[in-house]
């Protein structure tokens, strides 16, 4: 598929948008992500520009803000386009259950969707928070911590559960 334009149907299997653009996402709430020149923006159902194709890298749309990055860093967009939380980051993740991990000068730590910071920048690698719980490293070790800061269980013990969780017999009622 290298070097193929993409472009968007309608649902009568029509081309609706022509085969310009060098890579594209789903549409979603009227917005799609798509890269021209290797460029990110977002076009609405006709293929009118929502926002300027000016990012190096862009994600789509999670509760109203979508992960972007340009001039070597990351930040947060809302659908108008305008910059919810600057672009400031070294690194970011999305999103998730309020929180997503942002990364300054080597450690990571987390932002709730206005940019304050909720978890210190502190740690060596932090993923997503799942079920109340994210993992992160100090660099010797992984465990998981909550949304306040605080250890809930070593990376081992947590693999013990699921394993556990994995192996119960599922009871079937008639």
């Amino acid at each position: 598929m290298m070097g193929r334009k993409r472009g968007f149907i309608n649902e009568k299997g029509e081309l609706a948008i022509p085969m310009q653009y060098d890579d594209a996402s789903q549409f979603f709430n009227g917005m799609a992500r798509v890269a021209v020149d290797g460029k990110n923006g977002y076009i609405n159902y006709k293929g009118e520009w929502l926002i300027e194709p000016i990012y190096i890298f862009a994600d789509d749309f999670i509760d109203g803000l979508a992960r972007v990055s340009k001039d070597g860093k990351f930040g947060f967009i809302n659908r108008n386009g305008e910059a919810s939380i600057p672009l400031q980051y070294d690194d970011a993740r999305n999103f998730a259950e309020g929180l997503a991990a942002v990364k300054q000068n080597k450690t990571w730590g987390f932002i709730d969707a206005k940019g304050n910071i909720k978890i210190p920048v502190q740690y060596d690698d932090a993923l997503f928070f799942h079920n109340g719980i994210a993992r992160v490293s100090d660099g010797k070790k992984n465990f998981y911590i909550d949304e306040l800061n605080k250890w809930v269980k070593d990376e081992e013990r947590h693999e013990e559960e699921l394993e556990m969780k994995e192996r119960q017999p599922k009871v079937e009622r008639e």
